[in-house]
């Protein structure tokens, strides 16, 4: 009788295996066979962290290029070498000087956050300022970037020390007589070289800036009488900042490029958590750049995206089988290359390290962030990042299942002719049989 027993259990067992892997063979069937993605390349994987198995494999261990959805590596660098609290700057004070040395801060003067500690500190130092600078081996664009973006908010330039993003905000507009109004919401206006114009063949207004330098052409159209845009501003390494930082604080400055061996002082500006949160709700590129490269000055004592990834891949992530092609913190190049299986490794890895609850509280859910039009019904039991580049759509995180089971989960989409949003749409139907049915 208890023998009976057991091979009920176990023909039990095995028949629902098999009905689970035909199940996810059908869904991923019909997922391949949506319009949307018919003929791109896709590769599929679904974990499951507490068995330690995988449900479903397609073209898991295919190399994709992953978009944003690389922010899940920056993210574990970040957690695992930048502490609770962000560094925002380094200080050192004599009796007639204050040696301050940059750390890489991304939220300095940032309009995301409300509270600028290194700001406070600054405003009150009556002191020349000496810059000590670290070494600095990133180039302000990453590797791979698309240069003629240089204009576009989401490809704002790194550095040392930034500063509103280093983005220039900027409101404009058209009044009838043909005179020009400007709105200075970034105090960094009154520098720049802004020139103003009238195209009436034109049906929006533009901002443009000139590759080289900060210099902008405000061009209003017929329909485009007022406008407002965020720009990127030409860093020239620290150069722009300091010059600010002068006219901000009444103060004199020289800068030294060393590394001077004295015992820093550390003002800290933000908390980690809600940085990263920041960076994956709203995807930001300029947050995920600048955390990897203030983990690299923290670490090795110097700015280098390359010499970072390469530290992180050989120590932190020496037991990960397969290896990407991991260029930037971002993303923003398509000399990236992940497969599936490379994302299933860091979530589970985040999960072991840090816990299920912090990274469900930094990733975005259904309604929020990159997710706002997307598992709106299964808000609290989708956590994801998104990925989204021209032909590639991709998505990464974590199913609670109906029947309260935790999966991991990695959809990579790439050569997609058609719209992102249909291509998103197909995996959300994808993702949500997943969790309707298990």
């Amino acid at each position: 009788m208890k023998k009976g027993i057991q091979y009920f259990f176990i023909i039990y067992f095995l028949s629902s295996c098999a009905a689970t892997k035909n199940s996810l063979k059908e869904a991923n069937k019909a997922l391949m066979f949506d319009s949307a993605i018919a003929t791109a390349h896709i590769g599929v994987s679904i974990y499951e962290p507490l068995t330690n198995k995988y449900w479903f494999n397609y073209n898991a261990d295919k190399y994709f290029i992953p978009a944003s959805n690389a922010k899940l590596f920056t993210l574990y660098t970040a957690l695992k070498h930048l502490g609770d609290s962000i560094e925002g700057l380094k200080y050192y004070e004599t009796a007639d000087s204050l040696f301050v040395q940059p750390t890489g801060d991304p939220t300095f003067l940032h309009l995301d956050f409300l509270h600028h500690p290194v700001d406070d500190f600054l405003s009150k130092n009556t002191k020349p300022i000496v810059f000590c600078t670290s070494t600095n081996l990133a180039e302000k664009y990453g590797h791979g970037w698309s240069w003629d973006d240089y204009n576009d908010y989401y490809m704002a330039q790194r550095n040392a020390f930034p500063m509103f993003g280093n983005l220039l905000h900027i409101e404009a507009s058209r009044e009838e007589n043909d005179s020009y109004t400007t709105a200075e919401v970034s105090p960094l206006l009154k520098d720049l070289n802004i020139a103003y114009s009238y195209d009436g063949e034109k049906v929006e207004a533009s901002i443009k800036r000139l590759q080289s330098d900060n210099s902008f052409q405000v061009i209003f159209s017929k329909k485009g009488s007022d406008i407002r845009a965020n720009i990127p501003f030409e860093t020239n390494g620290i150069t722009t900042t300091v010059s600010f930082l002068e006219n901000r604080y009444h103060i004199s400055t020289t800068t030294k490029e060393e590394n001077l061996k004295i015992n820093w002082l550390n003002i800290y500006s933000q908390r980690l958590d809600s940085v990263l949160k920041k960076m994956l709700y709203n995807s930001d590129n300029f947050y995920a750049e600048q955390l990897l490269l203030m983990a690299s000055n923290k670490k090795l004592g110097f700015f280098s995206d390359k010499e970072m990834i390469e530290y992180v891949v050989k120590t932190d992530l020496q037991e990960m089988s397969q290896h990407p092609k991991w260029v930037d913190g971002s993303g923003l190049s398509r000399y990236n290359l992940f497969s599936p299986n490379n994302f299933i490794f860091i979530l589970n890895k985040l999960i072991k390290e840090y816990g299920f609850t912090r990274l469900c509280s930094i990733l975005p859910t259904g309604g929020e962030g990159t997710l706002k039009n997307y598992f709106i019904s299964d808000s609290a039991f989708v956590f994801a990042k998104t990925g989204t580049l021209s032909s590639v759509v991709a998505l990464s995180g974590i199913i609670i299942t109906k029947k309260n089971k935790k999966l991991l989960f990695s959809v990579l989409v790439n050569n997609s002719i058609g719209s992102y949003m249909s291509v998103r749409k197909a995996v959300e139907k994808f993702v949500k049989s997943i969790r309707e049915n298990y």
